[in-house]
């Protein structure tokens, strides 16, 4: 870090003023309350430690450093999915951490790697507020480890038994990497292209009509712990949403009827519904219990 490389705190702060535009010499000296003497030290060490300073019309800016992490594209494009991955499955707070951890590194990465990769984190950001997208990456993922076969069915109806080895990234996109086991070949799939993902002489995972997704509220959002088949979709100040993939809906229902006033079912309708009715079941069942109390009192 640039915190390692130099020796005093103003120096580093000159550092960190000059990486990214170029800075007139009087605002430099205003911010760092210093002389011209000094600022000419300070420049001296900079250049030492391997800072190239190039100066314009009494303006001064870090063009590059020895240092300096030099990402390719496909690092780029990686570093940005797994920020991605993170906004989704980690809290609002523990993101914001995670990000500020990543600024700090930035410090030894270009200006051109930085924006490339806040820009690609933008995309899979968009991609990834669609619940499916990343529900069939995660599931792509275990089928990896598991190096199992599936049926893979895409978009235009065509069916392929396919095994899954990787994944590569793209500006505008994330492609699953599969092994034609027919045809002996590689061949690549967008995830958007994918309708359907069937482990072959097993159940199939990704299927809808299995998720549902629900809210958690008020003091109970920040213990609520996720379950192996849940994931965080998004996270509020009052609220968390949480995608819920595969479990028995009694077992589910019954879990969050537990949790009262502080959880809500927002899809499928259906599921919505459903829910909606063992509440009511269950307050209704709750008076006649306290009516039968009041009689026997009686």
């Amino acid at each position: 870090m640039i915190e390692n490389l130099l020796i005093t705190k103003k120096q580093i702060k000159l550092a960190k003023l000059l990486m990214n535009d170029f800075v007139h010499k009087d605002v430099i000296l205003a911010t760092l309350d210093i002389k011209e003497a000094v600022f000419s030290k300070y420049l001296t060490q900079l250049k030492k430690v391997g800072f190239n300073i190039i100066k314009k019309d009494r303006k001064y800016r870090i063009k590059s450093y020895s240092n300096q992490i030099n990402l390719s594209h496909f690092e780029n494009c990686f570093l940005a999915y797994v920020l991605g991955l993170s906004k989704t499955m980690l809290s609002k707070e523990k993101f914001q951490a995670l990000f500020k951890i990543y600024g700090k590194l930035s410090e030894l990465n270009s200006k051109e790697n930085f924006q490339e990769t806040l820009k690609y984190l933008k995309k899979y950001l968009k991609k990834q507020l669609n619940n499916k997208f990343q529900k069939k990456i995660k599931i792509l993922e275990k089928y990896i480890e598991e190096e199992r076969i599936l049926e893979i069915t895409t978009l235009n109806k065509k069916i392929l038994e396919l095994t899954p080895k990787s994944f590569e990234f793209e500006k505008d996109k994330i492609n699953a990497i599969f092994l034609d086991n027919m045809n002996k070949k590689f061949i690549s799939i967008p995830i958007d292209n994918i309708a359907r993902i069937f482990p072959l002489n097993d159940f199939h995972l990704f299927d809808s009509t299995q998720e549902t997704i629900f809210e958690i509220y008020g003091r109970l959002k920040d213990t609520y712990l996720l379950k192996n088949d849940e994931i965080l979709i998004d996270s509020f100040k009052d609220k968390i949403v949480v995608s819920n993939y595969g479990q028995d809906k009694n077992l589910l229902f019954k879990r969050l009827l537990k949790y009262d006033t502080l959880a809500k079912i927002i899809f499928p309708k259906s599921d919505a519904e459903k829910f909606s009715n063992l509440i009511k079941k269950s307050l209704d069942n709750l008076d006649k219990f306290d009516n039968n109390i009041i009689k026997e009192e009686k």
